[in-house]
């Protein structure tokens, strides 16, 4: 199956994450980090929401589920199908299907995602390093990580729902009855006692339980009150997250508990005003809530800020920061998602932004006739722009924001305790870039100027007149001279060796990783913190420009569409026979964006290699595994595909030309290109294992 490079169409992007979309024309392909699918949320009517430790689930009307969150265990890659109905997420993803069988995918270092074979389950658990199920026989069975007794699971078959915390299990028998097993510390083994529970949650250390009456019960851990219940008697749903707890009311209302120390308090138990929520989903640092129309909201610590699939044509610029996201469209107007704490997705309503920027909880934004406007956090003034309408370009900062004025100058505002807002004094200013606490400014002779937090040396500028371009970094600088090279600085645990070369054309800083792309269109990436691949650079030379690099993220713009391609569909390890003289198989895989009757079958090439023939038929579904060469594959999807079949011979022919080096049992990448109809060129890739004997060529 082949790895999936998607993107979106825009012409500005920052703090751009993983993205999946459809591309009109030139893209933006992102890597790394998190996903969030804001148009699935404002599109989209949904049944049923989970939530996982630092991921959301959905699932949708049609029984399709949607993902956002963290993606570093690989949650996102969601398998087809819309015959899901119920979800549940610890550290991973376990569902229930129609047919009683269970899917799992995600973090599986315990085995917590090898499901038991059969249809004949009622009910899934997620909880930290293990699953629970309960069969339609009344018994429970858990797979994954023992370390608390968690898989010792209570026996009998008189049980009627279940629930999967930490390290903890939970259930309700048939005669009302609470079970608890697993880890027997922090008071989880004192549950309250009675025959009349309904409703059972397990949280981190800590467990709920509802009673008929409409009254809760909490125990366990309570060093963050997440147990100290709200008073009342007429609840009808409970969720219990890290260390908070949520509860719907029978007017539809929610009232949340805990999370009261500073650490991890990120407002996940200060839930939303109204009366219109039907469900309810407690996650580790975050909360999210099904509304009555089938809209789901969230709160706290970045419930939904990750990214974006946004597509389309009206799509000016995206800027995507820690927890909230700004989308500036072509009609002036702007849209914003992701956490709203401090009011940093409240826009002002206008038609006439020209510019977006994205700080840690604040937004700034550059109007048509040169005034500023900027909302969110204000708590060191930093959403207090100066009065005005001479400014070209704004950035917004951790908790500060720059503007450069018509007349070279630069101003700044906000948090000061670094220096970060004493501005050098200048006329001749006509870039600038910041990031955490340290800011850079580019004069028009070339030379540059730094200020901020310099304790490592990160905000020292470099000597000379030479520089296109400096970029401030959370930890790090780097700067791209004119005669194509790069050079890097600052604090010296994050500060790496940018690559060599005098080829460079354009440069791109985050919070760990640096990108640059090289005069050939091919990019380059580099620098520590790669715990999300940010770092890992993507192959191909049709990239025009990088963008600045987001927290977990990398962003750079593609001048081609990334579709779906799976060489030899239904064969899991795609043998490549270098000896062959028969045909080898190709589908490009339609998808509810992709109408694969549109592409232009003349223009397709495997490899330079030309098809021989075609047709259309349904074979697979998108790739289950995001490595290099993934060996999983699933069957048809419900959309069309176009299978091509191209001569073996002439494709390892034109692959030995390249300088491929055809050695037995070594991994090969295939890129297929092409072009729709409309003249929108697509690209794909998919890797094969060498068999047989190169040297017969």
């Amino acid at each position: 199956m082949s790895k999936r490079y998607t993107g979106l169409a825009v012409l500005n992007l920052s703090f751009l994450l993983f993205l999946s979309s459809t591309v009109y024309g030139e893209a933006v392909v992102c890597w790394g980090g998190v996903t969030f699918n804001s148009m699935d949320f404002v599109n989209t009517k949904f049944t049923t929401i989970a939530a996982g430790y630092d991921h959301g689930l959905a699932i949708r009307e049609d029984g399709s589920i949607t993902l956002w969150g963290n993606n570093f265990y690989k949650d996102h890659l969601i398998p087809d199908g819309n015959d899901f109905v119920s979800v549940s997420g610890g550290g991973h993803t376990v569902t229930l299907k129609s047919n009683g069988s269970i899917t799992a995918w995600g973090r599986n270092d315990y085995g917590q995602c090898d499901v038991p074979a059969g249809n004949d389950f009622v009910e899934v658990a997620a909880g930290g390093t293990f699953s629970i199920a309960l069969k339609n026989d009344g018994s429970i069975v858990a797979w994954g990580s023992n370390f608390r007794q968690q898989l010792n699971v209570p026996i009998g078959y008189d049980f009627v729902t279940i629930a999967g915390g930490s390290s903890h299990g939970l259930a309700i028998k048939v005669d009302g009855s609470l079970v608890t097993w697993g880890n027997p510390y922090n008071g989880l083994r004192r549950m309250p006692s009675g025959n009349d529970f309904i409703a059972i949650a397990a949280g981190g250390d800590h467990s709920l339980a509802l009673r008929a009456d409409g009254s809760i019960e909490a125990w366990g851990q309570n060093d963050d009150g997440q147990c100290n219940i709200s008073a009342g008697d007429n609840f009808i749903a409970i969720s219990a997250g890290g260390r908070h707890s949520l509860a719907l009311k029978e007017d539809g209302s929610i009232v949340g508990w805990g999370a009261e120390s500073n650490y991890g308090n990120h407002g996940q138990s200060n839930p939303p005003d109204g009366n219109d929520f039907i469900a309810i989903a407690a996650g580790n640092f975050y909360s999210i809530a099904l509304k009555n129309d089938g809209s789901i909201v969230g709160w706290g610590d970045g419930w939904a800020s990750r990214c974006s699939s946004l597509a389309g044509d009206d799509i000016a610029s995206v800027a995507l920061g820690r927890n909230h996201n700004l989308v500036l469209k072509t009609d002036g107007s702007i849209v914003a998602w992701g956490d709203n704490e401090y009011g940093q997705c409240d826009v002002p309503v206008a038609d006439d932004y020209a510019e977006i920027s994205v700080g840690w909880e604040h937004s700034v934004a550059l109007r048509e006739n040169g005034a500023i406007a900027s909302w969110g956090n204000n708590d060191y003034g930093q959403s207090n722009p100066p009065a005005g309408n001479d400014y070209l370009a704004v950035k917004a900062g951790y908790l500060h924001s720059l503007a450069l004025k018509s007349d070279g100058s630069v101003v700044a505002w906000g948090d000061n305790r670094s220096g970060q807002c004493d501005v050098p004094s200048s006329n001749d200013f006509m870039m600038i870039s910041t990031n955490f606490y340290h800011n850079f400014a580019l004069k028009d002779d070339g030379s540059m100027v730094g200020w901020g937090y310099n304790g490592d040396g990160r905000a020292n500028p470099l000597e000379g007149n030479d520089f296109l371009a400096v970029e401030a970094g959370w930890f790090r600088s780097i700067a791209l001279r004119n005669d194509g090279s790069i050079i890097e600085w600052g604090n010296e645990r994050f500060t790496t060796i940018p690559p060599e070369g005098n080829d460079f054309a354009s440069i791109a800083v985050g919070e760990a990783q640096c990108l640059a792309l090289r005069s050939d269109s091919t990019m380059a990436a580099w620098g520590g913190g790669n715990g999300r691949g940010q770092a890992d650079p993507l192959p191909g030379n049709y990239y025009v420009s990088v963008t600045p690099a987001g927290y977990y993220s990398s962003a750079l713009y593609s001048t081609k569409r990334f579709v779906d391609v799976d060489i030899k569909p239904g064969n899991n390890r795609n043998p490549l026979n270098s000896a062959s003289k028969g045909v080898m198989k190709v589908a490009i895989l339609g998808a509810e964006d992709l109408d694969v009757e549109l592409i232009d079958l003349n223009s397709i090439r495997l490899a330079g290699t030309a098809a021989v023939r075609y047709y259309y038929d349904d074979v697979s579904g998108p790739a289950l595994d995001n490595e290099s060469c993934p060996y999983n594959s699933t069957g048809p999807d419900g959309n069309i595909d176009l299978l091509l079949q191209f001569k073996t011979e002439e494709v390892v022919s034109n692959l030995l030309v390249l300088g491929e080096e055809l050695n037995k049992k070594d991994i090969v990448t295939l890129t297929v290109e092409g072009q729709l109809l409309d003249g929108t060129a697509i690209i794909s890739q998919d890797c094969m294992i060498i068999a047989g004997n190169p040297s017969k060529h």
